[in-house]
């Protein structure tokens, strides 16, 4: 039996469409089945597999909404995108406004951006706390805890940076994903140098020194 359905149109407006026969997956005609047709279609079966359903003026492609649905619902992983690793603080200030301040060199070098939330975690006592980042002048090699983060660490501890990012699953498990790492020294100096675009070769000698 034939089973009328309602499908957007143009305008934004919604018309009735003849599907041409019963929804249904294994069995079962409308309701779950219907329900189980649309997870059918991700696989490449069902009813609708490579058909087109039409509506007034218009035809939809089954194959090609069975794969928007596929790909709405890709995973996409939380992955570190920046690191700077052993800054030292150089100066704090309970009274300001709560931020870190980073050499505007050291942001550029691993794409960190103004205003940025971080993830900073002091090596000498184990705190972890959330920021933005804000720059400091160009090669001045400052790190500034602001506000509330003064309270987590004193000037010569050693931190952490941190900043993510989401990513989908494909793009990690094909290998293109690299964050942008640099190990600094005691002056907030880079122990190698600053690549452009660095290999998971040079990323990998940046965090280990």
């Amino acid at each position: 039996m034939a089973m009328n359905g309602m499908v957007g149109a143009a305008g934004g407006s919604r018309q009735r469409a003849d599907y041409g026969g019963s929804l249904k997956y294994r069995g079962q005609p409308g309701g779950m089945g219907a329900f189980r047709g649309v997870k059918a279609l991700k696989r490449g079966r069902g009813v609708f597999a490579g058909k087109c359903l039409k509506t007034p003026g218009k035809a939809y492609n089954m194959n090609w909404i069975a794969g928007t649905l596929l790909e709405s619902t890709a995973m996409q992983l939380h992955m570190l995108k920046s690191k700077l690793h052993q800054a030292c603080i150089t100066h704090a200030d309970v009274s300001y406004e709560g931020s870190i301040g980073i050499d505007t060199e050291l942001v550029e070098a691993v794409a960190l951006y103004p205003f940025e939330k971080v993830l900073v975690a002091n090596v000498n006592n184990g705190a972890r706390f959330e920021t933005y980042v804000i720059p400091e002048p160009f090669g001045s090699r400052r790190i500034v805890l602001n506000g509330a983060a003064a309270r987590m660490g004193v000037v010569g501890d050693r931190i952490i940076i941190m900043s993510y990012c989401w990513v989908d699953e494909s793009i990690v498990r094909e290998g293109k994903h690299r964050p942008r790492a640099l190990r600094l020294d005691e002056h907030n100096e880079p122990i190698h140098r600053i690549p452009t675009a660095p290999t998971t070769e040079e990323i990998a000698s940046m965090i280990e020194g």
